[in-house]
């Protein structure tokens, strides 16, 4: 699984030192929203910010993974946002966070919702894919940044052994 085969330069937005967790989330909802043609974002963050009261997915490093499930959906769709100056979400370490991978899966197939999630996740352990997306300098930069680390991420990915 790529994340880049759910994402798209129209989903970037490098911007997002303008408010609070919940502003962020809105506006990286409403770009992800806009991208797919789906009509009620609302309720989309409404979804999002159930899952942030549970608890935080500000995962550390600098980095916040938000997810939800919608109706509607044939595949995930994700959206990223870049907050240069940094977004309190309430993170496990305590720190801002700057890179936020919004992913929304299907309810249909939570199974390829988990496999993306640990995907992006694996992918930000990595502290290349962070300093790329705070570097980039345009929606098209950034992918370019995501699509590279996503094809290392194959390159080191250890071989799959099957078993006896």
């Amino acid at each position: 699984m790529r994340i880049c085969d759910y994402l798209n330069a129209d989903r970037i937005d490098l911007n997002l030192d303008r408010g609070n967790k919940a502003e962020v989330l809105r506006r990286l909802v409403v770009k992800l929203a806009d991208s797919v043609a789906f009509d009620h974002p609302e309720t989309l963050l409404r979804e999002v910010m159930r899952r942030e009261a549970v608890m935080s997915t500000g995962v550390g490093d600098g980095v916040a993974i938000p997810h939800a499930a919608a109706d509607g959906l044939a595949a995930p769709s994700i959206a990223v946002g870049v907050a240069p100056g940094g977004v309190d979400f309430a993170a496990l370490d305590g720190k801002p966070v700057h890179v936020i991978f919004l992913l929304v899966g299907s309810r249909d197939s939570p199974e390829v919702q988990l496999k993306a999630l640990a995907r992006i996740a694996r992918l930000t352990r990595h502290g290349e894919l962070v300093t790329g997306l705070r570097a980039a300098r345009s929606p098209e930069e950034a992918l370019a940044v995501i699509e590279r680390e996503d094809s290392r991420e194959d390159e080191l990915a250890p071989p799959v052994i099957p078993s006896p």
